[in-house]
């Protein structure tokens, strides 16, 4: 049988490139190649290089919807081609563009905001669907929110994928890299910097610690050494992202020869720093805590995308209910194996807000904190916590909105959130007003919820719920 042949028609104002993404049977790592390029408003026929094929469109240059930095091959669409196909023609549009840019601003939100209600919610929703709904919930979830209604299950697995296995999201000039103390008395000292690079000639990024410099490579969310164990230094180190300077920034965590090092761009003034205000605070977690915390729940869901792209491929392929079924219970036994992983992260979301003796939520806390090391103005950390509570707060209202609306379509988005957040028998006002009160009581989870709807409701019309805020980019 001969391989598809497929055209992409590009209505972008920008260049893109075409890549096809195999792993052979037993192999370790995934090829990539280049079929071609297309220019802004042009059309190109490739020939796919295999009978079942995964297609990556993307740009190399500055993303406008996120950044002036220079991206290598920044995700702009993908798609799986099979012999089986009843249409080979493709055109790329604004919308799979904008996809992934919401995409990405998601991951980037949630990571640096692991303990908000956004990045719960969709934890649970991965947690709880299987292989029969799992696309629609995650879909659903995306179309309910506001900020990143042009997202779904595709263009986040995707993003997830280029996200772990390249260096264009944490490039920084320079990292520096902190020794994470073992308790609030021990001391902090600068291990080592780190510098990552990204340009239109190439990629740069290094360790630098005492007069030894070591070439970097990243692979599946893990930075080591290029050349491992031939190198002066033994590196493992994991991108994530958190606040500095009152913005999200790109941080590094793991070791360096066996020292536990976290660093972000922010150089640090040890001698203003008291150990106990460097390493912990009044409300019991550290920033090291946090950082570890979004850095496991990023692995953790980058896992759940890499198996999703490989059961939508060999879905797309399966021809026989044999076939599909098979396919759909390899990919549950990926998720029940991940759900596992994901009851951890979701008990140390619990631990660290139960450790928090205050008013505040535990996001406003953590924000707080991490802005308040790295020097932020008091000014500019209330904003950030209120802007991010203005967030939280209407992505919620909007949610159940896009509930009421959906309600009696084939669209199930009860079933997403797992018919927790509304019950079909409540009608509108009362679905409203549950949904106001969700949205003050930002520290639940999605089994507090359920919980919270037999308690007195609390009448908060004034509260910012309705201001349409934009989640803040690094």
């Amino acid at each position: 049988m001969t391989n598809p042949k497929v055209t992409f028609k590009n209505s972008l104002a920008i260049s893109i490139d075409v890549y096809d993404h195999y792993t052979a049977k037993g192999a370790s790592s995934m090829a990539i190649t280049k079929l071609g390029s297309i220019p802004a408003g042009g059309t190109l026929s490739i020939d796919t290089l295999h009978a079942v094929s995964y297609l990556a469109i993307t740009h190399s240059g500055s993303v406008s919807g996120i950044t002036t930095d220079y991206y290598q091959q920044f995700p702009i669409a993908s798609f799986n081609i099979t012999p089986f196909d009843s249409n080979y023609t493709h055109t790329i549009t604004s919308d799979h563009q904008l996809g992934m840019e919401q995409a990405f601003k998601f991951i980037k939100y949630i990571t640096a905001n692991p303990l908000s209600n956004t990045a719960t919610k969709f934890q649970s929703i991965i947690k709880n669907n299987k292989s029969n709904n799992f696309e629609s919930a995650v879909n659903n979830y995306f179309l309910g929110l506001n900020n990143f209604s042009k997202c779904n299950v595709t263009s986040w697995a995707a993003m997830n994928l280029w996200l772990f296995n390249g260096f264009s999201a944490w490039q920084e000039d320079t990292y520096y890299l902190y020794s994470v103390p073992g308790s609030s008395t021990a001391p902090i000292s600068e291990i080592a910097t780190a510098s990552i690079k990204v340009t239109n000639s190439g990629t740069t990024a290094s360790v630098t610690k005492d007069n030894s410099k070591v070439n970097l490579a990243i692979k599946k969310g893990n930075i080591q050494e290029a050349s491992v164990g031939n190198s002066a230094l033994s590196i493992s180190l994991s991108p994530t992202w958190t606040y500095v300077d009152s913005t999200i920034s790109p941080s590094l965590s793991g070791t360096i020869n066996s020292t536990k090092v976290l660093g972000t761009k922010s150089k640090r003034d040890l001698a203003s720093h008291s150990h106990s205000s460097s390493s912990s605070s009044n409300n019991g977690f550290s920033a090291a805590t946090i950082t570890g915390l979004s850095m496991n729940a990023g692995f953790i869901l980058f896992m759940v995308a890499e198996k999703y792209i490989s059961y939508r491929s060999k879905k797309s392929a399966a021809r026989t209910a044999e076939e599909t079924k098979a396919v759909n219970e390899e990919f549950n036994k990926n998720l029940e194996s991940i759900t596992t992983e994901l009851k951890g992260i979701k008990k140390e979301v619990t631990d660290i807000k139960e450790s928090i003796n205050s008013e505040e939520t535990a996001q406003e806390s953590m924000i707080k904190q991490e802005m308040k090391l790295d020097g932020g103005a008091n000014a500019d950390i209330e904003a950030q916590a209120e802007t991010l509570m203005g967030f939280e707060n209407n992505e919620i209202l909007n949610f159940q909105n896009v509930q009421d609306r959906l309600d009696t379509s084939r669209l199930k988005i009860e079933e997403s959130l797992n018919e927790d957040v509304m019950k079909e028998s409540q009608d509108i006002q009362n679905d409203i007003k549950r949904s106001e009160k969700i949205a003050n009581e930002e520290d639940a989870t999605l089994e507090e919820i359920n919980e919270q709807e037999n308690e007195e409701e609390t009448n908060i019309e004034n509260e910012n719920a309705e201001v349409d805020v934009e989640p803040m980019d690094g």
